[in-house]
């Protein structure tokens, strides 16, 4: 009004997604595109702008800056496949002619030994850079009604995954998480066979305020599913954790929002980093514009996992930020 900046009413668009509340052009998955975001329009989803609202508005008020604490990173991995990575590694093996690696692949998969079956190695690596991180796992295998979209390959009570379960029980520092699958079934079904107090949504499918209502009227105390896949940065142009509030009944939801800034598979297939340098460069990037006030949520798949590279963003991170820990005991 009168040319005038609203600062509060901007950032209270903008932290609790209003922008996605009349949606009338969702992807073929039923999520919020891209380019529909105000993100898009102006070249801005890397940019934490309300914190930059916060700045202006305390120089307005207090003619000085909110003094900003370091940024922490917070590290968590969406396991969906763990039976499929021999295809990756045979097809590898006769691409490059290796009679020996090829014989290895096909001996492999013929004992039910899988590359994708990696989730101690990340738990040995977290553990010797003492990092913590929360496995997210679905509890539906199979397909879905979309075509090439999957839920797991696994069966949420197999013997491998009840061993790697029970292991990340055992670690302080580690958290089980539901990944909520692409299906009917609701967080009550789900959560009775995976008890959690962490989810994300499979392929970040959900949307706006439809799924904030089915996460509050649940057990789910945590969502780390608000960021982009076609983009790393903010969806809500914010880093921190927040309660959304909801503007109909002028209540705040019961659950905490993580957001979602870096995900390995936005840079490999969306953003043309395919080679692991280049992801390392670009997540270096990327912390280094957002050093202060910020949790820098990171979803790292275990079939993207290589123990060199994984070990490499590991030391950039500890090198670069301060370590979210959340309080296990209180979370679960």
């Amino acid at each position: 009004e009168g040319d005038k900046k609203d600062f509060i009413g901007t950032c209270f668009y903008m932290i609790n997604c209003l922008q996605e509340y009349t949606d009338t052009d969702p992807d073929e998955l039923g999520r919020f595109k891209f380019g529909n975001t105000y993100q898009a329009k102006f070249n801005c989803p890397e940019q934490n702008l309300v914190l930059s609202y916060f700045q202006e508005m305390a120089l307005i008020i207090f003619k000085q800056e909110i003094p900003l604490k370091p940024s922490q990173s917070l590290i968590t991995h969406d396991i969906d496949f763990i039976n499929n990575g021999w295809k990756k590694s045979l097809k590898k093996a006769i691409h490059s002619l290796h009679l020996n690696h090829l014989i290895k692949s096909i001996i492999n998969k013929i004992k039910g030994i899988d590359p994708h079956q990696n989730i101690q190695e990340i738990l040995a690596i977290e553990k010797s850079e003492n990092i913590g991180s929360i496995f997210f796992f679905m509890t539906t295998k199979g397909s879905t009604e979309f075509d090439n979209i999957r839920n797991s390959d696994y069966s949420i009570d197999s013997a491998y995954i009840q061993n790697c379960m029970t292991q990340i029980n055992e670690s302080s520092r580690h958290s089980i998480g539901l990944h909520k699958s692409i299906s009917d079934t609701s967080f009550r079904e789900e959560l009775s066979l995976l008890p959690a107090a962490h989810n994300r949504y499979h392929y970040l499918r959900f949307s706006i305020p439809e799924s904030f209502q089915n996460l509050s009227e649940s057990t789910i105390k945590y969502d780390y599913s608000l960021g982009f896949s076609e983009k790393i940065g903010f969806r809500n142009s914010y880093g921190l954790p927040f309660k959304p509030f909801d503007p109909v009944s002028q209540q705040y939801y019961d659950f905490w929002e993580f957001p979602l800034l870096i995900m390995d598979s936005s840079l490999h297939y969306f953003m043309g980093k395919t080679a692991d340098s280049g992801k390392l460069k670009y997540i270096e990037d990327f912390i280094q514009k957002n050093k202060y006030s910020t949790v820098i949520s990171i979803l790292w798949h275990n079939d993207f996992f290589d123990s060199d590279s994984y070990g490499q963003l590991l030391k950039l991170i500890k090198n670069n930020t301060q370590v979210f820990h959340l309080n296990k005991r209180r979370a679960d």
